[in-house]
């Protein structure tokens, strides 16, 4: 695999916050259109920090899981404490 491509980790809260922002996007155009007169303004702006605090969260948590699952791991004997594995096996089976 030359070139293309390359492999990164994935990151919930990106995610998280992209989905929440279309959601915004819509309102906003919904809003915008006259269709949501039901939608007051204060709502839109309620909404993009609420959006903020939730990707937040989701990055705390995928933070404090990926440490445990690292410690988890390393306890285990799969992966030296500086983060490489050992011998190039991905684990007990060695694939």
């Amino acid at each position: 695999m030359s070139g293309g491509v390359r492999r990164h980790r994935f990151e919930p809260w990106r995610l998280v916050l992209g989905l929440t922002m279309i959601g915004i996007a819509i309102v906003h155009v919904v809003r915008l259109q006259g269709d949501g007169d039901g939608v007051p303004l204060i709502a839109v702006f309620v909404l993009a920090p609420a959006a903020l605090l939730v990707s937040g969260a989701v990055a705390a948590v995928t933070f404090t899981a990926r440490r445990a699952a690292r410690a988890w791991r390393v306890r285990r004997g799969w992966v030296s404490s500086d983060g490489r594995t050992d011998g190039g096996s991905a684990g007990p089976g060695g694939g």
